[in-house]
């Protein structure tokens, strides 16, 4: 998992039901949230010029969630980056 790249990440977890794509925004599904293996975190700010409200949110997975990842990729055996159709 260390060595994928963020894109081949995120495509891996889709299509593992782990996160999905809404608009540009990666959200976790429900059931990681409630079991607490990922969250999202949204910070919010002020443009110091303006004054305009800003709001941004960062998927984030927990240690429980990392590894619950970990075993969903070793009951596929994916061993080697090669098997994930990524290129080396």
């Amino acid at each position: 998992m260390l060595n994928m790249g963020r894109n081949d990440l995120f495509t891996w977890a889709a299509n593992n039901r782990v996160i999905y794509k809404q608009g540009k925004t990666w959200l976790p599904y429900a059931t990681w949230v409630d079991k607490k293996w990922s969250q999202l975190k949204v910070t919010e700010w002020n443009n110091k010029t303006t004054g305009e409200a800003f709001s941004s949110q960062r998927l984030r997975f927990t240690a429980a969630g990392i590894f619950q990842i970990h075993k969903l990729m070793k009951a596929q055996n994916l061993k080697v980056l090669e098997q994930l159709g990524l290129e080396i």
